[in-house]
């Protein structure tokens, strides 16, 4: 007869995995459709806050799904091929964190030196004319 508070297997920490495993392989996807968005890839658009704040907050639930599956197994006392299965869930998702990340600042736009202010009250002097005298 088994212990009560041994898990054979199946039961709540499955369904973790589970719930675990989607938002990990589902994340991609959302975080593409940011990225595609933010940068519009067929015009001129450019990353603004909120892609950032999606980005941030779809990597933070990824991460949150990959954790869940690892300590969901293991508190259920998963077989092998189970945590072959979560790593590679975790690689898909930490890969697509870091090939679709929407950068928060430019950071090469910080050297350039400031835009020059023209003179609106600036008349040009052409010879023979009457501003030159």
């Amino acid at each position: 007869m088994s212990d009560p508070g041994e898990s054979t297997g199946a039961g709540p920490g499955v369904a973790g995995e589970v719930l675990g495993s989607l938002a990990a392989l589902a994340g991609p996807w959302v975080l593409l459709f940011n990225t595609w968005n933010a940068y519009g890839f067929l015009t001129d658009a450019t990353p603004g806050p909120k892609h950032t704040v999606v980005y941030a907050v779809v990597a933070a639930i990824m991460l949150s799904g990959v954790v869940w599956t690892f300590v969901s197994a293991r508190r259920r006392g998963a077989r092998v091929l189970t945590y072959v299965w979560h790593t590679l869930v975790a690689v898909v998702a930490v890969g697509a964190i870091g090939l679709l990340a929407v950068p928060q600042v430019d950071w090469r736009s910080l050297n350039d030196p400031p835009p020059v202010e023209q003179n609106l009250d600036y008349e040009p002097c052409y010879s023979g004319g009457d501003p030159c005298g």
